[in-house]
């Protein structure tokens, strides 16, 4: 009895059979490569991208941070604060940058509800960051670089222009009372430090040069005075003291009073400035910067996500493709030797019947 396969329909069932291995491969190779495409994207147009500008971010986030605690240094001189300055308008205009590139990047549902909760806490910092700078601002206009210690000069100055008065007032209650110096305004240490004294500010640097004037006359003053009583003049020594030592010491001290005000002034500004630095712009950053280490944790999660289900679809579509060929190498062993002992058994029959 006779098969109902012809040859014919035998050669078509093998090559239909290799056609199907083929395209079975073929749907496997096309998945993995639109897997490996999409794994590729988000971790390297995304993920990386949204790492890397997140990082950026707090980078100038500190950087802003060092510039500000530069900026409350004592004694810190006009050209470095100006470049503390610039630094911080320079990291402002980086972290725009980065900002603007991390924005536009699709986010995860969690990544855009912390996103959102970060905008305005970034926003929070960075106004009183403008608080502080103000506060900066404000101190530099006032023109005093070390106040504390501008402070510290004017009461020992104002002390020992005191002592100078207590000792001219013993010498004229006790002519023989007897003390060295007070004569030379130079000699002074108000007289050495103030003519050196540079600053900005108007009001103070016209305090230094009203304090001139009435300086030298209380000093000459003071010699006067000891001359005369030194001469046995000490009635006369008590004129010179109220007429001219009298009014040159309360011009001194006025200005003195004058000085210290500005140097009070610049010196609670830069409190203000330190406090608000430690105290509240600090809490408002370690919040910011919290809410930002947790956008990147976020993408940092999600690409070690998408990285192992790459790796785990990579390994089932190699075993899959592995299976695929060992099947097709089966099917075309028994298709090759189904198809060889069809035509040979009709070639046989061929040739038997010529034979006959």
């Amino acid at each position: 009895m006779k098969s109902g396969w012809t040859i014919g329909k035998k050669l078509a069932a093998a090559f239909s059979a290799m056609t199907l291995i083929a395209l079975v491969m073929g749907a496997f190779g096309y998945y993995g490569a639109v897997k490996n495409r999409a794994v590729i994207e988000e971790v390297g147009e995304v993920r990386l991208p949204s790492i890397d500008s997140l990082l950026a971010i707090k980078a100038e986030a500190e950087a802003i941070r060092g510039a500000i605690r530069s900026l409350s240094i004592d004694g810190l001189s006009p050209e470095m604060r100006k470049r503390q300055y610039d630094n911080i308008a320079q990291s402002r205009k980086d972290y725009e940058a980065a900002w603007k590139v991390y924005e536009p990047l699709p986010q995860t549902p969690e990544e855009a509800e912390t996103w959102k909760r970060f905008v305005p806490a970034w926003e929070a910092w960075r106004a009183e960051n403008n608080r502080l700078l103000e506060l900066h601002r404000r101190f530099d206009r006032l023109g005093v670089q070390s106040p504390l210690e501008l402070s510290r000069q004017l009461e020992r100055f104002t002390k020992g222009h005191h002592a100078w008065v207590n000792r001219v007032q013993n010498l004229l209650d006790d002519p023989g009372a007897h003390f060295d110096g007070g004569d030379d305004h130079t000699a002074c240490n108000a007289g050495k430090y103030l003519p050196s004294f540079r600053t900005e500010n108007q009001a103070l640097a016209a305090a230094i040069k009203a304090f001139e004037e009435p300086h030298r006359r209380f000093h000459e003053a003071v010699g006067r005075v000891k001359k005369l009583v030194q001469e046995g003049k000490p009635e006369e020594g008590q004129a010179v003291y109220r007429r001219e030592m009298v009014p040159a010491m309360q011009a001194v001290f006025k200005q003195f009073e004058a000085m210290l005000s500005v140097a009070e002034e610049a010196a609670a500004t830069k409190k203000e400035a330190d406090d608000l630095a430690l105290g509240e712009a600090t809490r408002k950053q370690r919040e910011a910067i919290a809410l930002l280490d947790k956008l990147v944790e976020i993408n940092r999660e999600v690409a070690e996500k998408e990285s192992q289900e790459g790796l785990a679809q990579a390994g089932f579509l190699k075993g899959a493709m592995l299976g695929a060929v060992l099947a097709g190498l089966a099917v075309a062993v028994i298709l090759g030797f189904w198809l060889t002992r069809s035509i040979t058994g009709a070639l046989r029959r061929v040739i038997a019947g010529l034979s006959e």
